[in-house]
């Protein structure tokens, strides 16, 4: 993926996450400004220096970020931020990095990878069985095992689009923050 140019406004493709991935990512580099100073000013945009504050939580050089209680729903995006010196700067400048991923609420993330895992090792465990119920020619009952997993795992990936797509809005203005801290 290439860096977009921090010296020009961005524009609305820049601005959004990247699209039709299951916990879409964004990534930003800026020359000629250190981790430190970066950090500083992603903590004054979300403590509300110009705008209303967010909750998060930071540890070293990430930061955890999610909408006040009474903004969020089921589908409202929490964004993990990294903020690090960059060794890898295209233009092999001194530079920050800036490597921000979506996610659900941790609760429901974990929900959400439980459920995938369990219906994963359906799919899995129910193609053995009916294949192991053909080979002995026994009627292989098992398929319908495989069957409901893979379906049950394509549920959850339509229901992380339909999630995605309600929670745009609340995601655009998490990435207004990524952008007032950049100077973008």
């Amino acid at each position: 993926m290439t860096a977009p140019d921090l010296s020009a406004p961005p524009d609305a493709a820049d601005h959004a996450p990247e699209p039709g991935v299951f916990t879409p990512t964004f990534e930003r580099y800026l020359a000629g400004v250190d981790a430190r100073t970066l950090q500083s000013r992603v903590v004054a945009a979300l403590e509300g220096e110009g705008a209303a504050p967010l909750p998060y939580r930071r540890t070293e050089s990430h930061f955890l970020v999610w909408l006040p209680d009474g903004e969020r729903r089921l589908w409202s995006p929490w964004l993990h931020l990294d903020v690090v010196d960059a060794d890898d700067a295209p233009d092999g400048s001194d530079a920050a990095r800036l490597f921000g991923r979506f996610h659900p609420a941790p609760s429901l993330w974990t929900a959400v990878m439980l459920g995938s895992l369990a219906l994963g090792v359906t799919a899995a465990g129910g193609g053995l069985l009916a294949y192991s119920q053909w080979l002995v020619r026994e009627p292989a009952w098992g398929i319908w095992l495989a069957a409901a997993g893979l379906a049950g795992l394509a549920g959850v990936l339509g229901a992380s689009r339909v999630g995605q797509r309600r929670a745009r809005p609340q995601m655009s203005r998490l990435v207004d923050l990524v952008e007032r801290s950049t100077g973008a």
